[in-house]
């Protein structure tokens, strides 16, 4: 049983993503793959939204996690879900913090997980500013990615009033804010900038292994990591160079 089926709240506190299937596999290259990071670590999680990986990080040996998340009611949530679990209370802390305009961490982290945000955000170089304050050792990706290998950022606008996408306190126009959708060469760029050697997931031989079909449509219950398999998304792990 994956952890996901063991912890099926998450299944209804959030509907962003929320498809058995694609929350195991992400949970495979995100946590499983990574399980020597968690060992004992304090964990910061960005954009932690309802609570999701920070319990699945803890479930994997961290000691402590701390979620930054823009939005109070999913902080709430977050909170709600940890009661829920029983997990004990002097083990994590979600705080309602807009990264667009931070540049400091709430203090220092072992491992940071920037787990479906670096593409809802322009203020890249500010995320990453913030991330370095961490003195991770260890740095673990994942989000939406422009395909392709050129050196670019697409630039989208998203709707703040959507879940699953970004919000801000500034910058926002309409009920819209610009974010930007790097390639993972310049997702791989802005790791190596600020110290880590960075390693990507291997999606396609996952999926090929676990007989995960996919398509160029947008994910859904019948296709739900059709964009890891065409390369519209991808994760990564950043390992500072001492």
């Amino acid at each position: 049983m994956s952890f996901f089926e063991q912890h099926d709240r998450f299944f209804q506190s959030s509907i962003v993503g929320a498809w058995p299937l694609r929350l195991a596999l992400r949970h495979h290259a995100i946590i499983e793959t990574n399980a020597h990071c968690f060992a004992g670590a304090r964990v910061l999680d960005l954009a932690s939204h309802d609570g999701r990986w920070s319990l699945a990080a803890l479930n994997a040996g961290a000691a402590h996690v701390t979620g930054v998340e823009a939005r109070p009611d999913l902080v709430a949530t977050a909170n709600a879900n940890f009661e829920h679990y029983g997990v004990a209370r002097d083990r994590y802390d979600f705080i309602v913090g807009d990264l667009n305009h931070q540049l400091q961490a709430p203090g220092a982290f072992d491992v940071v997980l920037c787990l479906g945000y670096f593409y809802h955000t322009l203020n890249h170089l500010a995320l990453w500013q913030y991330i370095a304050s961490t003195n991770a050792q260890h740095v673990v990706l994942d989000g939406e990615v422009t395909p392709g290998e050129d050196m670019i950022i697409r630039v989208v606008t998203e709707d703040i009033s959507a879940h699953a996408n970004g919000i801000s306190a500034a910058g926002v126009l309409n009920g819209q804010m610009l974010v930007g959708r790097p390639t993972t060469s310049v997702l791989g760029a802005m790791l190596r900038h600020f110290g880590y050697d960075c390693t990507f997931f291997d999606w396609a031989t996952l999926l090929r292994e676990r007989g995960v079909a996919f398509d160029q449509s947008t994910q859904s219950a019948t296709n739900p990591v059709g964009d890891y398999g065409v390369g519209r998304r991808a994760t990564a792990l950043g390992v500072r160079v001492d």
